[in-house]
């Protein structure tokens, strides 16, 4: 049965824990708790987590390393880092995290630069650095096969106007009689076979009429 409004009596805590979900009276124990322990000067900090709404109160300059009973992520309730930084500081875990920012920045930078003074290209599938074997003749290989096959994913294109090579398309930068080379085994892989096949059928029934 449900108490009317205008009854005052208070509603036990045994009867409370029937009634209502875990985690509803986690939340009523949890508010209880931080209000005391604003009263008594300590922070509250809500959950890092997205959409948690867990509050918790903790005392200024101790670690706030706790694992959320509502989420179940640990986390650092002053800074917000997911797990905890253990055996730093917020301070130094940010700093971290910026050199290690940085760090990556300039690695990007550097291969980019790399790649630009090499000639190097990129699978324009996969995104794998192609090079040839005279990287010093890369950006001027105008006698040289441009047929590649990417070692990564088998893409065959084009290393010259990086456009993707199929057994009926060429795109015209290297001759029709190149093929390719399989760069795993070195073995030739042959290009525009269908066309080749296209002829060859044609050439069968020209003689055929004859």
């Amino acid at each position: 049965a449900v108490p009317a409004m205008e009854c005052g009596k208070a509603i036990s805590e045994e009867d409370l824990a029937r009634l209502l979900p875990k985690q509803t009276i986690f939340r009523l124990h949890a508010s209880n708790i931080n209000r005391a322990a604003v009263a008594s000067g300590a922070k509250p900090r809500p959950c890092p987590t997205p959409d948690c709404h867990m509050h918790k109160t903790f005392e200024e300059g101790k670690p706030a390393c706790e694992t959320c009973p509502l989420c179940e992520k640990e986390s650092c309730w002053w800074c917000g880092a997911q797990p905890y930084h253990r055996g730093l500081t917020c301070e130094q875990h940010r700093k971290a995290k910026a050199t290690s920012r940085s760090s990556g920045s300039k690695e990007d930078e550097s291969f980019l630069q790399w790649m630009k003074d090499t000639g190097t290209k990129q699978c324009p599938t996969c995104g794998m650095a192609t090079s040839k074997e005279n990287l010093e003749m890369q950006t001027d290989q105008v006698e040289e096969c441009h047929k590649m096959i990417c070692r990564s994913c088998g893409t065959k294109f084009c290393f010259g106007c990086n456009a993707i090579l199929t057994e009926s398309y060429t795109c015209g930068c290297t001759q029709n009689a190149h093929n390719f080379v399989d760069p795993h085994t070195g073995d030739l892989v042959k290009h525009l076979q269908k066309k080749e096949k296209a002829k060859a059928k044609a050439k069968a029934k020209s003689k055929s009429r004859r």
